[in-house]
């Protein structure tokens, strides 16, 4: 299939998806952040069309509107994975949106004003005598919020799947995240609750995602979907499910060498863990799910300078500042240039309060030692992060010493151990040096606890 077909396809599978899950335009209630219409083309399901149904419907009888993407996102997520809807319906109930909207209300105008967002009318007068009778009886207003918002006659309104309650939440939310991401990112669609909770299994019992990935990149359904693909077209394919839009060069040319070395699923799992998607889809990242106490928000602005080793966070768009991270990295760099690079950062501004270098991959030559305690006692006011040497060569050992010693030294220094991390599961890529799609992972959730955690 031609490439600009797939990306033809994908785009239009994804807004066909949207448009029939939600219509209009909200800002999320009770959640952090807002977001764009949910009617746009670039959201895909997190749950079943049941599932979703019920948010949509909350947010009809609540404010007579449909959600934006983030908050059909945030509360989707929360109900998913085990909070009651009555509990949602409750923060709606109870929004200062609510309350700016509508004012106070006693309960019989809290019942009119639900009839009228769900009807486009005024309650009947049976109608209005239960629901009070079920005030009166102890009933809380989420609970008439909930019922009212399930009715019949608003799943007709909003166009929306009858209710089905979500599955028992299994396994963390990172791992849940991760596998509705590749759902999402290889089928354009939520997963099946069995499908989901057998994967899940195959999580918890210590299946890589790589390996999941694989599977999924593999299967019947992908090849009766999409037919059959070579390695750029795959690539291609994969970008327009998970970004929305063509790969870039640097993009391709990355992961078509990704498809050919480690095979399809490394493409499929990289894409679909990116912070990106994650992003886009409201699911929680895999970094999301701490290895240690998290004592501060990440930091601002970070600075990365780096070889290979870091030049794969670059182009899968790693963000591990809080707003700006600023990659400096490249294939095949030396040490010997760290100087010149942290001069370059001051130059032109991008030169963070946090700085993160790995460097060592391609040698370690006479006085790279000195080199690097002159360069880090140069960036004393700034927070500084080194990542030391995975890599079976002549010079790793020296590296690593020399990488310890200085991390050691000065106090505004502290020590990422990659040659730990590189051989504590399937995270190397066939050559044995550079990071696989979970080694990205590791290694990025590594960085983000200890930016997180005061020194």
């Amino acid at each position: 299939m031609a490439v600009l077909a797939l990306l033809q396809a994908a785009l239009l599978q994804t807004a066909l998806l949207a448009v029939l899950l939600v219509l209009g335009s909200l800002s999320p209630v009770g959640a952090s952040a807002q977001g764009g219409d949910a009617s746009g083309a670039d959201r895909i399901p997190i749950a079943e069309p049941g599932v979703e149904g019920s948010i949509v419907r909350l947010y009809r009888a609540a404010f007579g509107r449909a959600p934006d993407i983030d908050g059909l996102n945030f509360w989707v997520w929360r109900y998913v994975r085990g909070q009651p809807l009555v509990t949602i319906a409750d923060g709606f109930a109870t929004s200062s949106e609510f309350a700016s909207t509508y004012g106070p209300l006693d309960d019989e105008a809290f019942v009119d004003r639900l009839y009228a967002n769900v009807l486009g009318r005024g309650s009947d007068p049976d109608g209005a005598a239960f629901w009070r009778g079920r005030l009166d009886a102890g009933a809380t207003r989420a609970e008439v919020l909930t019922g009212i918002a399930e009715s019949s006659e608003n799943q007709l309104r909003t166009s929306t799947a009858p209710p089905l309650p979500p599955a028992p939440a299994v396994g963390t939310d990172a791992s849940a995240a991760a596998v509705t991401r590749l759902y999402q990112a290889t089928f354009l669609r939520a997963p099946d609750r069995a499908g989901l909770a057998h994967w899940l299994s195959r999580r918890s019992s210590g299946t890589p995602l790589l390996e999941i990935a694989s599977s999924f990149a593999g299967s019947g359904e992908f090849v009766a979907r999409y037919g059959l693909l070579d390695d750029d077209d795959f690539v291609e394919l994969i970008y327009a499910n998970v970004l929305g839009r063509p790969a870039d060069d640097d993009g391709r040319a990355f992961w078509s060498s990704v498809a050919t070395t480690e095979g399809r699923g490394a493409v499929l799992d990289g894409l679909a863990q990116s912070d990106e998607f994650a992003d886009r889809t409201g699911t929680p990242r895999l970094v999301d799910e701490p290895i240690a106490p998290r004592t501060r928000p990440l930091p601002a602005e970070v600075l990365v300078i780096g070889d290979s080793i870091l030049e794969g966070f670059r182009l899968t768009g790693l963000e591990l500042g809080g707003s700006s991270t600023t990659y400096d990295t490249e294939v095949g760099r030396q040490i010997s240039v760290l100087g010149e690079r942290i001069d370059a950062a001051r130059d032109d501004g991008s030169l963070a309060p946090v700085v993160i270098i790995h460097l060592g991959t391609n040698g370690w030559p006479a006085g790279a030692d000195s080199l690097l305690a002159t360069e880090l006692a140069s960036l004393d006011e700034h927070e500084v992060i080194l990542v030391d040497v995975h890599a079976d060569r002549s010079w790793t050992a020296s590296a690593n010493a020399a990488i310890d010693r200085n991390a050691e030294r000065f106090e505004h220094v502290r020590l990422v151990r990659w040659s730990t991390i590189a051989v504590a599961g399937d995270h190397l890529r066939s050559d044995g040096v550079h990071p696989s799609a979970s080694g990205r992972l590791a290694l990025g959730t590594a960085l983000v606890d200890l930016l997180q955690t005061s020194p």
